[in-house]
This record gives structure tokens, C-alpha cells and sequence, in this order.
């Protein structure tokens, strides 16, 4: 037991003699302003969605959320021109 203990304490010594590598100190800081900018760019994204007619909003979402075509969102909102679409 008292073999294990001074291995043990040896291997600690030898991996605390080693330098760490060098950290980013403001990695943690640039990932909290990133999500501070992201949280304030979602909330102006959602009110600006907010400010669009119904018919509008589903034509941002079959775009960018389900990725339909062009072609495929002027057949999907019948009666809409192509080139409102566009």
C-alpha cells in the first residue's frame, strides 16, 4: 500500500512538472459576447418575423427552414406569381 502511495505521488509530481499549454484567456469571454450577440440577433430576427403577414412567414419558412425551391414555393402558395417569389 505504502508502494502504491509513493508511485502514485511520483506520477503526480512528474505530471505537475510538465507546462500546460497556453489557454485562450478570453476564449470564455469571446463565447459569452458571442452568445449575448446571438441571443440579441434571435430576438430581432423574431420580432421582424412577427411584423410579416401570415402568408409571408410561410413562405420564410418552407425557404429556409424546410428549403424549398423557388418553383416549389410559387406551386405550394397557389395563385402567387414566381416572380413575387423571387
Amino acid at each position: 500500500m505504502r508502494n502504491r502511495l509513493l508511485r502514485r505521488l511520483s506520477e503526480a509530481a512528474r505530471w505537475a512538472d510538465e507546462t500546460p499549454e497556453p489557454v485562450d484567456e478570453f476564449s470564455v469571454e469571446t463565447a459569452w459576447l458571442q452568445e449575448e450577440i446571438d441571443a440579441e440577433t434571435g430576438l430581432k430576427l423574431q420580432r421582424a418575423l412577427q411584423e410579416l403577414t401570415p402568408r409571408q412567414r410561410e413562405s420564410i419558412q418552407l425557404k429556409f427552414l424546410d428549403e424549398r425551391s423557388y418553383d416549389e414555393i410559387a406551386d405550394l402558395l397557389r395563385g402567387v406569381l414566381k416572380r413575387l417569389v423571387w
